[in-house]
């Protein structure tokens, strides 16, 4: 059994720019567990403990799905939290909701929850988390950080690959490990 989730990668460009904001919320010493830079992604589904035979049933979705879906662009900006101000978890960076990526997480959600895989049921919000906030956290010290920070501006994204990860947790922490890669726009 292997914890697996389907994403989208991004530009290291961006994932530099994620890490140098991130730098400056820890010299504010803003209380965040900060997510590592190098792993920073979009996620599409999440599949949790997956069995091999049910892992290859996923990597064939995955596939034919990469192929009907056309390469294209993210704008990638504005800071937000889930699930809101008042009660801050999560600090995340929003993504344009490009027409080919909504139809490509719809599609991989209608078919791999046809296997059984449970299906989130709140809507499909695309975002980079940059980290997850600890407890006492002022909500109002990070309320003012993300306002000195809201003309931050990440760039632009072209998304060419779809990748089927695991997630293995480990004494540093989760580590996201790529399964299989699948190229998008291959019309099979």
């Amino acid at each position: 059994m292997a914890r697996l989730f389907i994403a989208l990668p991004v530009l290291d460009a961006i994932q530099k720019k994620c890490a140098a904001l991130q730098k400056r919320g820890r010299e504010q010493l803003i209380p965040i567990r900060w997510s590592r830079p190098a792993q920073i992604h979009l996620t599409l589904f999440f599949l949790g403990e997956t069995s091999p035979s049910d892992q290859s049933k996923v990597e064939a979705i995955l596939r034919a799905c990469a192929a009907k879906t056309l390469p294209f662009t993210l704008d990638v900006s504005t800071l937000g939290l889930f699930p809101n101000a008042r009660a801050p978890r999560i600090l995340w960076v929003g993504v344009s909701e490009e027409t080919p990526m909504i139809v490509l997480q719809k599609m991989l959600t209608e078919k791999i929850g046809a296997l059984g895989f449970p299906i989130e049921r709140r809507p499909f919000r695309p975002h980079l988390t940059l980290g997850r906030i600890k407890k006492g956290l002022q909500a109002h010290r990070l309320a003012d950080w993300m306002k000195a920070e809201e003309e931050v501006y990440f760039g632009k994204c072209r998304i060419k690959e779809v990748v089927l990860m695991e997630s293995q947790l480990g004494p540093e922490g989760v580590s996201y490990l790529p399964r299989m890669t699948a190229l998008l726009g291959r019309g099979e």
